[in-house]
């Protein structure tokens, strides 16, 4: 069985959304519980939260970047391989059986 390489690139994509959520909300939750330690303020909670955000827009980003991409591969395709079988049939190129 021959792949494109877009069932790798499925599984990268779903890696790097998984990553780019996790590692912000990671680093904000162990920073802010250093510095609870390290000088008692209590900053956990609103890095928490920071981290989350700062998740949700990196995973916003790849997401819009993504789906511009297959915007500009689709447009690339040529006519008569992207048109709809309604459009090519307005021109005469597809036959009724």
């Amino acid at each position: 069985m021959k792949y494109n390489g877009s069932v790798y690139r499925s599984f990268v994509l779903i890696t790097q959304l998984g990553l780019s959520m996790l590692v912000p909300i990671f680093l904000c939750t162990f920073i802010g519980g250093f510095l609870e330690d390290q000088f008692q303020i209590p900053v956990t909670l609103p890095l928490i939260i920071l981290g989350i955000l700062a998740g949700i827009r990196n995973t916003y980003v790849i997401v819009r970047n993504v789906l511009k991409g297959q915007k500009d591969r689709v447009r690339d395709i040529p006519s008569g391989l992207g048109s709809s079988v309604s459009e090519r049939k307005e021109e005469g190129d597809v036959r009724d059986n």
